[in-house]
């Protein structure tokens, strides 16, 4: 049923096997005085140059999709059709508390809907890796900082009441093909640009 997801992390997992590069922030030729001189720098942040307004990019895992702003959580599936989700129910970006952004990891392989396995892949983003979206001519950037996996019944992950700054939070269900569980990534951010 979940055809198309299964594809998409199939690929994922042979182009890693490969070594084949897909993402930007990926850096090979390790040895110590890179890693040292990695560390002990700044991370040069690298905006995606694909980044409209309303849309969601996490460069890592080739996520670009738009989001629809403001949905009641009651309604998100009916949304889900048309990207991601962000719930009504937390914070907008830049707002103290949590954004809440939900999307699709699988869907029917008849469905003809590219929104429907959006975040198949988001299992694969890691800690240190960058999540930006673009809001009211604003690029916010954010970087996950970890990640969780709840029931679907553990609602309280859409908010959180005693943060003292943004925080962005992804979710989708796991493992891809099914809804048993929910896959919850938090991020933190790192700067705000003028898009």
């Amino acid at each position: 049923m979940s055809a198309p997801s299964q594809f998409l992390r199939l690929d994922y997992w042979w182009q890693n096997w490969l070594g084949i590069e897909t993402s930007q922030n990926h850096q090979s030729n390790f040895s110590p005085s890179n890693f040292l001189a990695y560390a002990n720098s700044k991370p040069k942040i690298s905006l995606p140059t694909n980044l409209s307004e309303g849309e969601l990019v996490i460069p890592k895992i080739n996520v670009d999709a738009p989001i629809l702003w403001n949905i009641p959580l009651q309604d998100s599936l009916n949304g889900l059709q048309e990207g991601v989700v962000q719930a009504s129910q937390s914070e907008m970006p830049g707002e103290i508390g949590r954004t809440f952004i939900i999307g699709h990891s699988s869907g029917y392989w008849w469905n003809n809907n590219p929104w429907t396995k959006v975040f198949a892949l988001l299992d694969k983003a890691k800690t240190g890796d960058y999540v930006f979206l673009q809001k009211d001519s604003k690029i916010y950037g954010y970087q996950i900082t970890n990640q969780e996996v709840v029931t679907p019944r553990d609602v309280q992950v859409v908010r959180d009441d005693q943060l003292e700054h943004n925080q962005l939070v992804l979710m989708t269900c796991t493992p891809v093909g099914t809804t048993l569980n929910r896959l919850i990534i938090y991020a933190e951010p790192v700067g705000v640009w003028e898009a």
